[in-house]
């Protein structure tokens, strides 16, 4: 069976103030105020979610690995929260990552596939991020290592998001497994799209098979486990009569080893 990269699709295409009159919205105090609450808010919310992140697995550890997480609304709405949208001569997806060494400037690495940012690899003009969904809220970005070989890339951007944290052990067999990104059919993107299944099968603790649908446009998404932790990053899947329906992830520990130290 020939390993194929998903094929990105190539059409591409706070809570508000109080109401308050003119004369007061521009007094340079009422400004200070509300700059003042607004970044405190902005702070705050990431925060908040960072935690509701790292404590996920804790909250989670009376669930089997085996079943699905016992709030899946609520797990869906905290990881979303880690999910970006790459565009690159098309529309992949990235996923804020724990990691270290960022370079001044910037808050927050980000994982993705090479293949979803290899068109823009000399010309970072082309390069887009955004968050928050449907909001499309972009941030400045700046590719900062990749490896082509093992189909990864790692970017740095300015916008602070909370981090999803990799697996502790390897997947097996049999798992729950969640697969979230941004596909689009045409020009229309499908924001923070879900999809569910199991583990099929690891080979060489490389490659994470999965019953949960990779879809054009997942590439570089996380698949993660019913902890919140990542197992791997959505790179391919193959739909053939001869070979049959396979959906897999380049394992995240292949990223540490190749990419930045974890």
């Amino acid at each position: 069976m020939q390993d194929q990269p998903l094929e990105e699709n190539q059409e591409l295409g706070l809570p508000q103030v109080p109401v308050m009159t003119r004369r007061k919205l521009r007094r340079p105090r009422a400004r200070v105020v509300l700059t003042f609450l607004l970044v405190f808010f902005l702070f705050y919310r990431i925060g908040d979610v960072q935690s509701q992140i790292e404590e996920l697995a804790i909250s989670q550890e009376s669930v089997s690995l085996y079943d699905a997480p016992s709030d899946l609304e609520g797990f869906i709405s905290t990881i979303s929260e880690s999910i970006v949208t790459i565009y690159c001569e098309g529309n992949g997806t990235g996923f804020a990552f724990d990691l270290e060494g960022l370079e001044d400037g910037y808050q927050t690495f980000i994982v993705t596939n090479h293949h979803v940012i290899e068109a823009c690899i000399g010309d970072e003009s082309k390069l887009s991020v955004t968050y928050g969904g449907a909001k499309n809220i972009e941030t400045e970005s700046m590719l900062f290592n990749w490896d082509e070989k093992n189909d990864l890339a790692l970017l740095q951007i300015a916008a602070d998001l909370p981090a999803l944290v990799d697996a502790k052990y390897f997947a097996s067999p049999g798992e729950w497994t969640m697969a979230i990104g941004n596909p689009g059919p045409g020009e229309e993107i499908l924001y923070n799209a879900t999809t569910f299944g199991q583990i099929v099968a690891v080979e060489n603790k490389f490659w994470n098979y999965t019953s949960a649908v990779v879809n054009p446009g997942n590439s570089g998404g996380p698949l993660v486990n019913s902890y919140g932790q990542v197992i791997g990053v959505n790179s391919a899947h193959t739909v053939s009569g001869d070979d049959g329906i396979w959906n897999w992830a380049v394992d995240a520990d292949v990223l540490c080893e190749k990419i930045r130290e974890c």
